[in-house]
C-alpha cells in the first residue's frame, strides 16, 4: 500500500469498526480465524504505525484509538505465539500517553 493511495481516516475508522463488532468474545480468546483476519486486514498497517508512519493518526480520536490498537492489541493476534507479540508494547505506551 502506497502512502499517497491511501486514506488513514477511512482505514482507522475500519479498524475500530472491526475490533468493536469482534468485541469481547474475540479479543480474549484463542481464535485462529480472527487471528488470520487480523494479519490478512492489518498487518500492513500494523508494520507502517510500528514504523511510526501513522503517528498522524494521533489527531483525531478515532485515529488515536485505532494507532493503538494496531500496535498493542494487532499484534497479540497476528504474532500470537511468538515473541513479537510484546515488540510494540513501548510505542503503545508511548502513543497512550
Amino acid at each position: 500500500m502506497k502512502p499517497d493511495t491511501c486514506n488513514p481516516d477511512a482505514q482507522a475508522v475500519e479498524l475500530v469498526a472491526f475490533w468493536q463488532q469482534a468485541g469481547a468474545a474475540k479479543w480474549f480468546t484463542h481464535d485462529a480465524e480472527f487471528d488470520a483476519q487480523c494479519a490478512s486486514r492489518f498487518l500492513e498497517l500494523h508494520l507502517r504505525a510500528s514504523r511510526g508512519s501513522l503517528a498522524h493518526w494521533l489527531d483525531t480520536a478515532t485515529g488515536a484509538l485505532a494507532l493503538v490498537l494496531l500496535v498493542d492489541q494487532m499484534p497479540r493476534n497476528i504474532y500470537r505465539g511468538s515473541a513479537h507479540v510484546w515488540a510494540t508494547d513501548g510505542l503503545a505506551r508511548h502513543y497512550a500517553s
